[in-house]
């Protein structure tokens, strides 16, 4: 009955304990590495998805989904209607592309 009380003075516990502690390290471990392959793949293909399909213009055309409820103005960003949310579209778009431009001018430089 004391071994169930207090665990710790039991040499089983602190081994099982450890053990405990040495598969969560593998396991983040893991994710670590599989995160690291998902940014690879995922950042070469999301590259090559932005260099495909900017307007003629540079920017990037979003259709939106929301029930217009203001009025509409003309901002003198291009896409109509769409403008807002297409102007979001390429400032995120530019900025996910920065890296990737950093990477070519390095290699560019070789």
């Amino acid at each position: 009955m004391k071994l169930l009380l207090h665990p710790s003075g039991f040499d089983g516990a602190q081994r099982s304990s450890r053990l405990l502690e040495i598969v969560q390290d593998a396991f983040h471990s893991v994710l670590d590495l599989i995160r690291e392959i998902l940014d690879v793949f995922t950042s070469a293909y999301g590259v090559d998805y932005l260099m495909r399909n900017p307007e003629t213009d540079g920017s990037w055309h979003v259709h939106t989904g929301a029930v217009g409820f203001q009025l509409y103005f003309e901002s003198g960003f291009p896409n109509g209607h769409d403008q807002w949310i297409s102007m979001a579209a390429t400032a995120w778009s530019a900025m996910a592309l920065m890296p990737a431009a950093e990477v070519a001018q390095v290699r560019a430089t070789r």
